[in-house]
């Protein structure tokens, strides 16, 4: 996958161009968008984070629950996010029930969110924050320069280098760790490394083994594929989407990081 692509080559960047022997990067994100994507240490002690997107991405998602008895939204319990960092958007959506409420024929949303610029910066710069303090973007996924720029910012700068949009649309639930009996009817050896399922097959097109649940991720640096299960269930999730603007497409200096960095 090319957002993978993208943090893996963006950590060597960052190592190469920053790191010394007490200084380094490693990534961490990958599937689980809880966690900080890459995590910066100094002498062992993590001092910084940074979130990485890969030309448009989505972003600091959450689970909405409608209830149609009271004409009400609420935020899910479930949602790993902060409520209070919700509380404009759901005082929004419960003022405009009706147009939220709406659903296609296929008893699934896709409704753009029509609440104030504002709201939704605020929102996704609160949500990311609580994880890092830098985002990385950029449109190439490897040999970064002036002519294939990699964009680093503060999140807190995000309303004016991003245009940023959101949805509540409904979506299916993402993925997990495959476990022994998902991979049963699979005729494939496998191995087991830090609780993940891996396949040797660096060769195989990534969909020579998918069924409707069960798919191997992009060939990793050491010829491994893991095997991820979906979700079978469908939630109305409030999603964010961020581009950097054309004119904030230029490759920062290295100096920009170093004196963060100091």
């Amino acid at each position: 996958m090319d957002w993978q692509d993208f943090e893996i080559n963006t950590t060597k960047y960052l190592n190469d161009t920053y790191g010394n022997s007490s200084l380094v990067f490693i990534h961490e994100g990958g599937f689980d968008s809880c966690k900080p994507d890459i995590y910066v240490y100094r002498d062992e002690d993590n001092i910084f984070n940074i979130e990485c997107k890969f030309k448009k991405s989505q972003s600091s998602q959450f689970v909405l629950l409608e209830d149609p008895s009271n004409k009400t939204f609420s935020f899910s319990s479930k949602n790993k996010s902060n409520e209070d960092d919700a509380e404009e958007l759901i005082i929004h959506v419960n003022q405009n029930y009706d147009y939220y409420s709406k659903k296609k024929s296929t008893n699934r949303r896709n409704n753009k969110l029509i609440c104030d610029q504002d709201i939704i910066n605020n929102y996704i710069v609160k949500n990311l924050s609580r994880k890092s303090s830098i985002i990385i973007t950029s449109d190439f996924t490897n040999n970064f320069s002036d002519s294939k720029p990699l964009t680093i910012s503060k999140i807190v700068d995000i309303p004016i280098n991003y245009n940023t949009t959101g949805t509540y649309r409904t979506k299916q639930s993402g993925t997990r760790n495959a476990n022994n009996n998902d991979i049963r009817l699979l005729n494939l050896e496998t191995e087991k490394i830090n609780n993940k399922i891996f396949v040797c097959d660096p060769d195989q097109k990534l969909n020579s083994y998918q069924d409707n649940n069960v798919f191997l991720s992009k060939v990793n640096s050491d010829g491994l594929r893991e095997v991820r299960k979906r979700s079978k269930t469908y939630n109305s999730n409030i999603i964010f989407s961020l581009s950097l603007n054309d004119e904030a497409k230029i490759h920062t200096p290295k100096c920009f990081l170093s004196d963060i960095l100091i």
